[in-house]
């Protein structure tokens, strides 16, 4: 286990100059209830084809709900390389979690992001699943820009 976290942070340490800040709008929930959520994310690139994504602020429109915090979401960004004018990727998530009750959450989908100079503009959408009391799943669709600490 120590070696794991060592690895990790070399890796953290090493690419923190490629870190990605993103922001964008997505709906949830969409063919039930849906709503506007605004996210602001940091992506870490762990290999060439393989970032990592976490989640540091959400706002629920719904609920009028803020969220901040590195516990929020977490994915896994595979990249598809492929000759075409986008990136192709697939975010995974998953989650497992018991306070007063278990609950494992999964998040899979399917994305493309295109450079525009400095920034890159992404769409992604996907469903999640939450098995608790209930098990529910959702579909989302989401959009927004990226900005590379690389290039400042």
């Amino acid at each position: 286990m120590k070696k794991l976290i060592l690895v990790l942070s070399f890796l953290f340490i090493t690419n923190l100059s490629a870190l990605t800040l993103g922001v964008g709008a997505g709906l949830e929930n969409l063919g039930n209830d849906a709503y506007l959520q605004i996210k602001g994310d940091a992506l870490f690139p762990l290999f060439s084809f393989l970032d990592y994504r976490l989640t540091l602020l959400t706002f629920n429109f719904k609920d009028k709900n803020i969220r901040l915090g590195t516990g929020i979401d977490n994915d896994m960004i595979a990249k598809i390389p492929l000759p075409v004018l986008f990136q192709v990727y697939i975010p995974l998530g998953f989650s497992f979690g018991f306070n007063d009750k278990t609950s494992i959450n999964l998040k899979g989908g399917i994305g493309l992001e295109k450079e525009f100079g400095l920034l890159k503009g992404y769409l992604e959408g996907g469903l999640k699943y939450f098995k608790n009391d209930e098990d529910k799943t959702l579909f989302y669709l989401q959009g927004g820009v990226k900005l590379s600490l690389e290039i400042l």
